[in-house]
């Protein structure tokens, strides 16, 4: 724990900046749920009979972005998405919380907040350890380009710094479906 305290605080802009953009989408989704709750009520019966389904499809976006985004860093155009990423989840949390909120009540808003933890959480800590990762790979790879660094040896580091980060994603995803689904099912009479 102590290691991931000094990494953070070694990074403290870069984690504020993201935690701004995280905050931003979360209140972005809650003004958006307000203005389109009517639309989006009835489509709230149809999820409760598809939990399972859900947290299998969260498994497998998350997995292919966390992935894409780490590839994508190795270019420029990684880190304006990686950016985006932060303010789309927080705009999910925001509206997520409030449909439910907004539909079930104070029900509906813990049983949002346990799928917010269950299914985003591992996620959005995941994405907050790997940006500043990225941008070091990124600056990187414009330095080797810019001032013509022998390449050979820094892309193998690369990759293997990528496999390592993608099975390490995937196992963190894998496992937080595992759990996910099965405590979403337990609690699922929170939605009646």
């Amino acid at each position: 724990m102590n290691v991931i305290v000094k990494y953070m605080k070694k990074r403290r802009t870069i984690m504020l900046f993201i935690s701004v953009l995280l905050v931003l989408g979360i209140i972005m989704g809650v003004v958006i749920a307000f203005n389109t709750k009517n639309d989006f009520i009835p489509l709230l019966t149809q999820y409760k009979s598809n939990i399972k389904g859900l947290t299998f499809i969260n498994l497998i976006s998350h997995f292919s972005i966390l992935c894409f985004l780490l590839i994508s860093s190795i270019l420029a155009i990684g880190i304006p998405l990686f950016t985006m990423t932060f303010f789309i989840e927080g705009l999910n949390i925001g509206f997520l919380i409030t449909i439910f909120s907004l539909t079930f009540k104070l029900n509906g808003f813990l049983f949002a907040l346990l799928f917010i933890l269950f299914t985003n959480l591992l996620f959005l800590i995941f994405l907050f350890l790997l940006f500043p990762k990225c941008l070091e790979i990124c600056r990187n790879v414009i330095g080797r380009i810019l001032y013509k660094k022998d390449n050979e040896v820094f892309i193998l580091r690369l990759i293997g710094l990528s496999l390592v980060l993608i099975f390490i994603a995937f196992t963190a995803e894998f496992i937080s479906f595992l759990i996910s689904s099965h405590i979403l099912n337990i609690f699922h009479f929170l939605l009646k």
